[in-house]
Protein backbone atom coordinates (compact mmCIF):
# COMPACT_ATOMS: atom_id res chain seq x y z
CA UNK A 1 0.00 0.00 0.00
CA UNK A 2 3.11 2.32 0.66
CA UNK A 3 4.43 1.82 -2.63
CA UNK A 4 1.34 2.21 -4.38
CA UNK A 5 1.06 5.62 -2.36
CA UNK A 6 4.48 6.28 -3.52
CA UNK A 7 4.21 5.82 -7.10
CA UNK A 8 1.44 8.60 -7.10
CA UNK A 9 3.60 10.81 -5.10
CA UNK A 10 5.87 10.71 -7.86
CA UNK A 11 3.53 12.15 -9.95
CA UNK A 12 4.36 15.23 -8.44
CA UNK A 13 2.42 18.41 -7.66
CA UNK A 14 1.70 18.92 -11.15
CA UNK A 15 -1.75 17.96 -11.08
CA UNK A 16 -2.72 19.86 -8.00
CA UNK A 17 -1.67 22.96 -9.94
CA UNK A 18 -3.45 22.59 -12.73
CA UNK A 19 -6.56 22.02 -10.64
CA UNK A 20 -6.61 25.08 -9.03
CA UNK A 21 -5.83 26.61 -12.11
CA UNK A 22 -9.29 25.45 -13.48
CA UNK A 23 -10.86 25.89 -10.78
CA UNK A 24 -10.25 29.47 -10.66
CA UNK A 25 -10.81 30.02 -14.34
CA UNK A 26 -14.40 28.75 -13.44
CA UNK A 27 -15.14 30.91 -10.20
CA UNK A 28 -13.74 34.11 -12.40
CA UNK A 29 -16.35 33.22 -14.89
CA UNK A 30 -18.79 33.14 -12.63
CA UNK A 31 -17.75 36.01 -10.97
CA UNK A 32 -18.60 37.94 -13.85
CA UNK A 33 -22.15 36.18 -14.66
CA UNK A 34 -23.02 36.58 -11.45
CA UNK A 35 -22.21 40.27 -11.11
CA UNK A 36 -23.76 41.19 -14.32
CA UNK A 37 -27.01 39.55 -13.15
CA UNK A 38 -27.36 41.26 -9.84
CA UNK A 39 -27.00 44.04 -11.67
CA UNK A 40 -29.65 43.88 -13.56
CA UNK A 41 -31.30 42.35 -10.91
CA UNK A 42 -31.40 45.32 -8.40
CA UNK A 43 -33.07 48.73 -9.30
CA UNK A 44 -33.92 51.67 -7.69
CA UNK A 45 -36.08 50.83 -4.85
CA UNK A 46 -37.27 54.35 -4.33
CA UNK A 47 -38.29 54.92 -7.84
CA UNK A 48 -40.62 51.73 -7.87
CA UNK A 49 -41.81 52.27 -4.80
CA UNK A 50 -43.52 55.47 -5.85
CA UNK A 51 -44.77 53.59 -9.14
CA UNK A 52 -46.81 51.38 -7.33
CA UNK A 53 -47.65 53.47 -4.37
CA UNK A 54 -49.09 55.81 -7.29
CA UNK A 55 -50.67 52.63 -8.66
CA UNK A 56 -52.27 51.75 -5.72
CA UNK A 57 -53.76 55.24 -5.23
CA UNK A 58 -54.97 55.35 -8.61
CA UNK A 59 -57.15 52.26 -8.39
CA UNK A 60 -57.62 48.55 -10.25
CA UNK A 61 -57.20 49.62 -13.94
CA UNK A 62 -53.86 51.56 -12.60
CA UNK A 63 -52.71 48.40 -11.39
CA UNK A 64 -52.72 46.02 -13.68
CA UNK A 65 -51.28 48.23 -16.58
CA UNK A 66 -48.15 48.73 -14.23
CA UNK A 67 -48.13 44.93 -13.09
CA UNK A 68 -47.81 44.24 -16.82
CA UNK A 69 -45.33 46.80 -16.64
CA UNK A 70 -43.18 45.60 -14.58
CA UNK A 71 -43.48 41.96 -14.86
CA UNK A 72 -41.86 42.67 -17.43
CA UNK A 73 -38.68 43.66 -15.86
CA UNK A 74 -34.99 42.17 -14.80
CA UNK A 75 -35.59 43.72 -11.44
CA UNK A 76 -36.72 41.10 -8.95
CA UNK A 77 -38.26 43.84 -6.66
CA UNK A 78 -39.94 45.09 -9.77
CA UNK A 79 -41.23 41.50 -10.70
CA UNK A 80 -42.11 40.17 -7.42
CA UNK A 81 -44.40 43.46 -7.19
CA UNK A 82 -46.20 42.81 -9.72
CA UNK A 83 -46.99 39.67 -8.52
CA UNK A 84 -48.06 41.10 -5.63
CA UNK A 85 -50.26 43.56 -7.55
CA UNK A 86 -51.73 40.67 -9.71
CA UNK A 87 -52.92 38.73 -6.47
CA UNK A 88 -54.82 41.86 -5.27
CA UNK A 89 -58.36 40.15 -6.75
CA UNK A 90 -57.76 37.33 -4.23
CA UNK A 91 -57.75 37.19 -0.06
CA UNK A 92 -55.33 38.29 1.39
CA UNK A 93 -53.98 35.30 2.65
CA UNK A 94 -53.99 33.59 -0.74
CA UNK A 95 -52.24 36.17 -2.28
CA UNK A 96 -49.04 35.99 0.53
CA UNK A 97 -48.99 32.61 -0.28
CA UNK A 98 -48.39 33.11 -4.20
CA UNK A 99 -45.75 36.25 -3.58
CA UNK A 100 -44.00 33.91 -0.69
CA UNK A 101 -43.59 31.05 -3.72
CA UNK A 102 -42.06 33.73 -6.22
CA UNK A 103 -39.85 34.93 -3.81
CA UNK A 104 -38.69 31.43 -3.01
CA UNK A 105 -37.97 30.89 -6.52
CA UNK A 106 -36.50 34.58 -7.55
CA UNK A 107 -34.00 33.50 -4.20
CA UNK A 108 -33.07 30.53 -5.75
CA UNK A 109 -32.13 31.42 -8.77
CA UNK A 110 -30.05 34.73 -7.30
CA UNK A 111 -28.08 31.96 -5.03
CA UNK A 112 -27.07 29.59 -8.14
CA UNK A 113 -22.99 29.03 -8.29
CA UNK A 114 -22.49 30.80 -4.68
CA UNK A 115 -22.18 27.50 -3.21
CA UNK A 116 -19.40 26.87 -5.75
CA UNK A 117 -17.79 29.83 -4.90
CA UNK A 118 -18.43 29.41 -1.18
CA UNK A 119 -16.85 25.88 -1.57
CA UNK A 120 -13.53 26.89 -3.70
CA UNK A 121 -13.42 29.35 -1.13
CA UNK A 122 -12.85 27.23 1.85
CA UNK A 123 -11.65 24.30 0.40
CA UNK A 124 -8.77 25.57 -2.24
CA UNK A 125 -5.98 26.81 0.21
CA UNK A 126 -6.51 22.85 1.69
CA UNK A 127 -6.16 21.65 -1.88
CA UNK A 128 -3.07 23.90 -2.37
CA UNK A 129 -1.40 22.34 1.01
CA UNK A 130 -2.21 18.91 -0.21
CA UNK A 131 -0.04 19.82 -3.26
CA UNK A 132 2.45 21.11 -0.94
CA UNK A 133 2.51 17.97 1.37
CA UNK A 134 2.94 15.72 -2.01
CA UNK A 135 5.98 17.75 -3.23
CA UNK A 136 7.64 17.56 -0.44
CA UNK A 137 7.31 14.12 0.05
CA UNK A 138 8.58 13.48 -3.39
CA UNK A 139 11.50 15.94 -3.37
CA UNK A 140 12.63 13.82 -0.05
CA UNK A 141 11.71 10.65 -2.43
CA UNK A 142 14.24 11.92 -4.90
CA UNK A 143 16.78 12.52 -2.02
CA UNK A 144 16.79 9.14 -0.54
CA UNK A 145 17.57 7.93 -4.29
CA UNK A 146 20.48 10.54 -4.99
CA UNK A 147 23.86 9.70 -3.76
CA UNK A 148 25.21 13.14 -3.80
CA UNK A 149 23.50 14.21 -0.78
CA UNK A 150 23.06 18.16 -0.29
CA UNK A 151 20.29 20.33 0.06
CA UNK A 152 20.76 21.18 -3.50
CA UNK A 153 18.95 18.22 -3.98
CA UNK A 154 15.55 19.26 -2.74
CA UNK A 155 15.58 22.80 -2.57
CA UNK A 156 13.92 22.50 -6.68
CA UNK A 157 11.21 20.23 -5.47
CA UNK A 158 10.25 22.02 -2.35
CA UNK A 159 10.15 25.37 -3.67
CA UNK A 160 8.09 23.93 -6.79
CA UNK A 161 5.69 22.60 -3.52
CA UNK A 162 4.96 25.71 -1.77
CA UNK A 163 4.09 27.43 -4.99
CA UNK A 164 0.87 25.03 -4.37
CA UNK A 165 0.03 26.77 -1.14
CA UNK A 166 0.50 30.02 -2.60
CA UNK A 167 -1.92 28.97 -5.62
CA UNK A 168 -4.15 27.72 -3.63
CA UNK A 169 -4.37 30.52 -1.27
CA UNK A 170 -4.51 32.99 -4.70
CA UNK A 171 -7.77 30.96 -5.17
CA UNK A 172 -9.49 31.02 -1.99
CA UNK A 173 -9.12 34.54 -1.23
CA UNK A 174 -10.75 36.20 -4.61
CA UNK A 175 -14.11 33.70 -4.07
CA UNK A 176 -14.30 34.28 -0.29
CA UNK A 177 -14.33 38.08 -0.75
CA UNK A 178 -16.99 36.95 -3.80
CA UNK A 179 -19.15 34.78 -2.02
CA UNK A 180 -19.43 37.56 1.02
CA UNK A 181 -20.03 40.16 -1.35
CA UNK A 182 -22.89 38.34 -3.39
CA UNK A 183 -24.90 37.03 -0.80
CA UNK A 184 -24.95 40.11 0.63
CA UNK A 185 -26.20 41.57 -3.10
CA UNK A 186 -28.90 38.38 -2.64
CA UNK A 187 -29.97 40.27 0.56
CA UNK A 188 -30.42 43.33 -0.34
CA UNK A 189 -32.23 42.38 -3.56
CA UNK A 190 -34.88 40.71 -1.35
CA UNK A 191 -35.43 42.81 1.13
CA UNK A 192 -36.24 45.51 -1.13
CA UNK A 193 -38.42 42.86 -2.74
CA UNK A 194 -40.24 42.28 0.72
CA UNK A 195 -40.49 46.41 0.83
CA UNK A 196 -42.96 46.35 -1.91
CA UNK A 197 -45.03 43.48 -1.15
CA UNK A 198 -45.62 45.06 2.46
CA UNK A 199 -46.50 47.99 0.48
CA UNK A 200 -49.06 46.04 -1.66
CA UNK A 201 -50.07 44.13 1.30
CA UNK A 202 -50.98 46.74 3.69
CA UNK A 203 -53.75 48.68 0.59
CA UNK A 204 -54.82 44.40 -0.08
CA UNK A 205 -55.68 43.99 3.25
CA UNK A 206 -57.31 47.73 3.65
CA UNK A 207 -59.50 47.23 0.78
CA UNK A 208 -60.33 43.17 2.04
CA UNK A 209 -61.54 44.58 5.18
CA UNK A 210 -63.63 47.59 3.64
CA UNK A 211 -65.15 45.68 0.94
CA UNK A 212 -66.36 42.42 3.54
CA UNK A 213 -67.88 45.71 6.02
CA UNK A 214 -65.19 44.74 8.52
CA UNK A 215 -62.89 47.32 10.79
CA UNK A 216 -59.75 47.33 12.51
CA UNK A 217 -59.75 46.81 16.13
CA UNK A 218 -58.51 49.83 17.18
CA UNK A 219 -61.90 51.19 15.63
CA UNK A 220 -64.21 51.96 18.44
CA UNK A 221 -67.74 50.50 18.47
CA UNK A 222 -70.48 52.50 19.15
CA UNK A 223 -71.69 52.10 22.66
CA UNK A 224 -75.08 50.35 23.12
CA UNK A 225 -75.62 47.93 19.68
CA UNK A 226 -75.09 44.39 19.39
CA UNK A 227 -72.66 42.87 16.70
CA UNK A 228 -73.44 39.31 17.07
CA UNK A 229 -75.63 39.45 14.10
CA UNK A 230 -73.09 40.69 11.74
CA UNK A 231 -70.11 38.40 13.14
CA UNK A 232 -72.21 35.62 12.45
CA UNK A 233 -72.65 36.52 8.99
CA UNK A 234 -68.98 37.41 8.20
CA UNK A 235 -67.34 35.06 9.85
CA UNK A 236 -65.89 33.28 7.14
CA UNK A 237 -64.83 36.83 5.89
CA UNK A 238 -63.36 37.32 9.01
CA UNK A 239 -61.02 33.91 9.16
CA UNK A 240 -59.71 34.76 5.72
CA UNK A 241 -58.54 38.54 7.15
CA UNK A 242 -56.75 37.08 10.20
CA UNK A 243 -54.86 34.64 8.04
CA UNK A 244 -53.82 36.85 5.66
CA UNK A 245 -53.13 39.53 7.89
CA UNK A 246 -50.26 37.72 9.64
CA UNK A 247 -51.92 37.39 13.12
CA UNK A 248 -53.44 41.12 13.23
CA UNK A 249 -57.11 41.08 14.26
CA UNK A 250 -60.24 42.70 12.97
CA UNK A 251 -63.47 42.95 14.66
CA UNK A 252 -66.96 42.95 12.65
CA UNK A 253 -68.87 46.95 11.95
CA UNK A 254 -71.90 46.78 13.67
CA UNK A 255 -74.55 46.56 11.00
CA UNK A 256 -77.99 48.77 11.58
Amino acid sequence: MVESFMSMVQVGVDWVLYLLIVTSVVSIVLFVERAWRYHKASGNLDELRNKILGALRAGEKKRSSLAEELAQSDMVPARIGAVALNEMTRTPEAAQEVVESRMLEEKRALERGLNFLGTVGSNAPFVGLFGTVLGIVKAFADLGHTKAAGPQVVMAGISEALVATAVGLLVAIPAVVAYNAFKGKVKTILTDSQILVHLVSSYHLDEFIAAHGLTRPEEEMPSGEDDSDGKEKLEPALEAVRGGAKGSTVQVRPTA
